[in-house]
């Protein structure tokens, strides 16, 4: 391209900026603040969250026969993702960062699937309690965006149930292995949290039965006693990467994960809510539901 393809406006917009007044803007009908500022951001690698190098989830090497220990690994590192995604971060830049996720109809293990499903339905029932009209949130609170990303339905308690029966089947009963019975431990909550969410939703009018109770005092039982064993190898299949252009041009908010155990103990103070919220329903005591209240 040479210069004759080119118009010098320099004396145009000099002009028009001599008779503009403080405060005026010259804009095209079509005019946003947020595009301009978008704009401003765009490719430029301290700005844009999106921009950097991509690569393709089918391009990914995954492994998918894992060991007990790094499907534990696995289990822990999904935990630690979704207890930053629920506080306001993207589904891209945390949960959705597993291949395994994006690829979850090639997996063909079933302790493996049972992973996969139960993180996958659990961000779609908590997507819908949280943004799905039962409730009123900030995007300073809680992203509600799918960002095209291929969210599943939500599984029925029996489906979880069934998923959790196949992988139980595929462990050993006796065996010195610790990481097979916390894979286990971790199945379990993970059912029993589902199962629990969808009760406590069912329920009217904040009047939960005692039995709702006494699941999530089963499931915090056993995710307490998921703490016990904490694998000592990486979680596998995370690359954020790949669904790094899902993200919207906008200034970067960092991504601090929680530790392990810090994303065990976000999950025990959620768990000691709902527990907390049922038990409301059944005190009849006014002193008794104030002190409640005031602790929660």
């Amino acid at each position: 391209m040479c210069d004759d393809d080119y118009l010098d406006v320099s004396r145009f917009l000099e002009d028009a900026v001599e008779r503009m007044e403080v405060g005026e803007l010259i804009h095209g009908e079509d005019f946003s603040l947020q595009d301009s500022m978008a704009a401003i951001g765009l490719m430029n690698p301290k700005m844009d969250v999106g921009f950097g190098d991509r690569v393709r989830a089918n391009d990914v090497d995954l492994k998918w026969d894992l060991s007990p220990e790094e499907l534990v690994a696995l289990a822990d590192e999904f935990l630690r993702r979704e207890a930053v995604w629920l506080e306001a971060h993207t589904l891209p830049q945390t949960i959705y960062a597993s291949v395994y996720l994006l690829r979850m109809e090639e997996c063909r293990s079933p302790l493996l699937n049972a992973l996969l499903r139960m993180t996958a339905t659990r961000v779609s029932l908590l997507k819908d309690i949280i943004a799905g009209g039962k409730t009123v949130t900030d995007e300073e609170d809680f992203l509600a965006g799918n960002f095209g990303l291929p969210l599943i339905p939500i599984l029925s308690i029996e489906a979880i149930a069934n998923i959790a029966t196949t992988a139980y089947a595929e462990l050993p009963e006796r065996t010195s292995d610790p990481y097979v019975s916390a894979l286990r431990d971790r199945i379990m909550w993970r059912a029993l949290y589902h199962g629990s969410l969808i009760c406590m939703v069912q329920c009217q009018q904040l009047d939960y039965p005692e039995e709702v109770i006494a699941k999530l005092q089963h499931t915090m039982e056993v995710l307490r006693k998921s703490k016990e064993t904490m694998a000592k190898v990486p979680a596998p299949g995370f690359d954020e990467r790949v669904t790094r252009h899902l993200i919207l041009t906008s200034p970067p908010r960092s991504t601090s994960f929680l530790s392990t155990e810090e994303a065990y103990n976000y999950y025990e103070r959620n768990l000691d809510q709902l527990i907390q919220m049922c038990t409301l329903s059944v005190v009849s005591e006014l002193d008794r539901s104030q002190q409640m209240w005031e602790g929660f």
